[in-house]
């Protein structure tokens, strides 16, 4: 087993590729020259070593587009409603972040889209689920990241 900055990995890699994997964790968008110069290999092997990760499904790469506006959705499901069934439901409409809360609400969605009517598709998207008695919205102004 592999351990990353304190993650025990079941995958079985030796030194070299456990260290890509730190450096394009770190940065995934250091160039194979970059990693191999740290390493004192060849852009070859950092290549190859990085197509079998990829191809063992060892390593794999997300490309996160920024949208341009924000919501927090905060749902009322029915009395007796299962929550569970509520939030994958909504998860089905392709909205990838949905947290089962407690308090006043019982569901919290985070959505993003490229323009406000966009999110008011998605809102009445949200709405249109069974059991979904009620939703509050809020339209992100500013993120301070």
């Amino acid at each position: 087993m592999i351990k990353i900055q304190g993650y025990e990995l079941g995958i079985k890699m030796d030194e070299i590729d456990a260290k890509i994997v730190k450096m394009l964790k770190e940065n995934s968008r250091m160039s194979f020259v970059d990693v191999a110069k740290k390493l004192g290999v060849s852009e070859g092997t950092i290549r190859l070593r990085v197509k079998k990760l990829l191809a063992n499904k060892e390593l794999h790469f997300t490309i996160e587009d920024e949208k341009e506006l924000r919501a927090i959705i905060l749902v009322t499901t029915s009395t007796g409603a299962p929550t569970t069934k509520v939030a994958n439901a909504i998860k089905a409409l392709g909205i990838r972040t949905v947290y089962e809360v407690s308090g006043q609400f019982d569901i919290v969605c985070l959505i993003e889209a490229y323009d406000i009517s966009a999110i008011n598709d998605l809102i009445e998207n949200i709405r249109g689920v069974n059991d979904v008695a009620d939703t509050n919205s809020l339209i992100v102004l500013k993120n301070d990241k």
